[in-house]
């Protein structure tokens, strides 16, 4: 079974998927590491060329997981990179394989934590000053789609007990339905 983590850059995507896939024996693939090590090029050489590019990128590579582990009754946890469910229906794809798992982190809280690496995120490169205002807008132009996930967690949720309480719970159903 394949659960997608989707949300904001910095929302905790990585860190809580591989965190539990470790507490719980599941597979972890992190989309971003997985495009890198397909294309051979960093996220920022692949933006350097166009965004364009890095989308189908991303897209090739979500679907590869799908076609690769979508099948199988193990349990995957993929953390998705923050405009992943935003692009070529990449989404509506998430859910037809698998369930898609919406961290709705504090938007306040990601600016501090951007603000700690600023470097690491193509599309949020702008001054310091600037970044909680970037990060609202890049919010307001995603959230349409981060809402359509079948989960949504919010941060005062965000914690082992309750995430994994929450996986156990989806993927029971879904053997059950198999």
């Amino acid at each position: 079974m394949l659960l997608f983590f989707i949300g904001m850059p910095g929302s905790g995507k990585s860190y809580w998927a591989s965190k539990l896939a470790q507490e719980m024996e599941a597979h972890f693939i992190d989309l971003d590491k997985l495009i890198i090590e397909r294309s051979g090029q960093s996220i920022e050489e692949l933006f350097a060329e166009s965004e364009d590019k890095f989308r189908e990128e991303e897209r090739d590579a979500l679907h590869w997981i799908v076609q690769k582990h979508g099948a199988q009754q193990e349990l995957f946890l993929i953390a998705t990179g923050g405009g992943t469910p935003c692009f070529f229906s990449n989404l509506k794809w998430m859910k037809q394989h698998g369930k898609a798992i919406f961290l709705n982190t504090d938007l306040k809280a990601i600016s501090h934590r951007l603000q700690q690496d600023p470097n690491q995120r193509p599309l949020l490169t702008d001054s310091l000053l600037m970044m909680e205002e970037k990060v609202n807008q890049l919010y307001e132009e995603r959230k349409k789609f981060y809402h359509a996930a079948d989960y949504s967690i919010s941060e005062s949720q965000l914690n082992l007990t309750y995430l994994k309480s929450l996986i156990l719970k989806i993927y029971k159903n879904h053997l059950k339905h198999v």
